[in-house]
This record gives structure tokens, sequence and C-alpha cells, in this order.
């Protein structure tokens, strides 16, 4: 079924033959002696034979470190530094270092952000004169910032923003707690629905007793 309205009242768990781990084991093994070792057309023979054939011809492997790798995945934006702050939709981070090296003349000069999409809480930020130097930034909000999510972010702005308002860290946090305590009430009211549910039809299952003695 492609979504639960479409499943309907039909039992999957009770109907399952096959468990995830099951499911799991049966691709590798097809993905190690059918898929590897099949003929592709696009590379006009196996995976593992062109494997085979270069993985002696491939350069030196280069030494990366984990911040920088880790650094690949991030997204970027790019900001001036202001009173030792860099600041991207409406949020500001800042640390003991950005607030030294604006004294180096830097006012003007775009620092690179890279901030994880899942966490504003803290940021990664470059200097373009020292990309060796990464800059440890922490939100200057922690109390909004900390575990918030850019999409989320971007919908409390945009409510303030249908309600005409300069941002607000106070209003937005209390959005933020509405909202996840509206998520937290709808999921234990589901969990309770499918409860009960599940104890209606075990009801229903139960043979019924005899009433007559």
């Amino acid at each position: 079924f492609s979504n639960p309205n479409e499943r309907g009242d039909y039992p999957s768990e009770k109907k399952a033959i096959y468990t995830l781990e099951v499911i799991k084991e049966r691709f590798a093994d097809w993905l190690e002696n059918v898929y590897h070792k099949r003929r592709h057309r696009g590379i006009g023979t196996s995976p593992n034979k062109i494997w085979a054939k270069l993985v002696n011809n491939q350069p030196p492997l280069r030494l990366i470190s984990s911040e920088d790798m880790s650094r690949l995945f991030l997204s970027q934006t790019s900001s001036k530094l202001v009173e030792g702050r860099v600041r991207f939709k409406n949020l500001q981070w800042s640390c003991g270092e950005l607030k030294n090296l604006q004294d180096l003349g830097t006012k003007e000069q775009l620092l690179t952000i890279f901030y994880d999409a899942c966490d504003l809480g803290q940021v990664l930020v470059t200097h373009p004169n020292y990309p060796d130097k990464v800059f440890h930034a922490k939100g200057c909000e922690m109390s909004y910032q900390d575990g918030l999510t850019l999409d989320l972010h971007v919908l409390l702005n945009a409510i303030q923003k249908k309600e005409a308002k300069n941002f607000d860290f106070r209003d937005a946090r209390e959005h933020r707690t509405r909202m996840m305590q509206e998520r937290y009430d709808y999921e234990h009211r589901r969990g309770r629905r499918k409860a009960a549910q599940t104890d209606e039809k075990i009801g229903q299952a139960r043979p019924q007793e005899n009433m007559t003695r």
C-alpha cells in the first residue's frame, strides 16, 4: 500500500511473512551474488570485473581530517562580521575568536558560514584569508537556537511576517513550544486511538461465551 488510507483495516503486521532483517539478508545476497556478477550494458561487463580492473589504477588516497570531511556535508552561506557576530536569516552566532578577528580589520570581508540545517545552535566559520582556521561559533540565543531546524525557523519567520512584526526570539520560542506540544499531543492521541482499535479487534476475535446455563 502507498499510504495508511489505502491500507484501511488490512492487518499488515499480522499478515507479514518477512521481517526487516530477512529482507536485508536477501537483498545483500542478491546484491553480492547476482547484481555484482551480472553483465551491465552501461559498462559492458560486471561490476566485479570492472572493479578488479580499475582498483589497482587508483591514485593514492588523500588524507582528509574529520573536521574537513564533516564540512563537506554542511550547507554554506556568507556573512559580514558585525560586532563579533555572523548573521543568517535573523540568527546570530559568535565566539571569542571572532571578536578578536574583527580587530584585524575584516569588517567588510565576507566570511563563510557552514551550518547544519537540522541544528542551528552552532556553526563553523572561516575567513578567506585564513582558510585553514575554523572558528566554532555558538548561537547568541541558545534557548531558541539549540536543536532548531532551518525549516522550523523559516516557518516561524513566516508566521511573524504574516502578523506584520519584526522578528522576536521570545515570540518565536512561544510558537516553537506550542508547535512541539501540538505534535506531542497529536502523536499520543493517535497512539491511544490505535490501541483502542486493537483492543476492539481483539474483543471481536474472541469467541462469544455461552450465556445459557
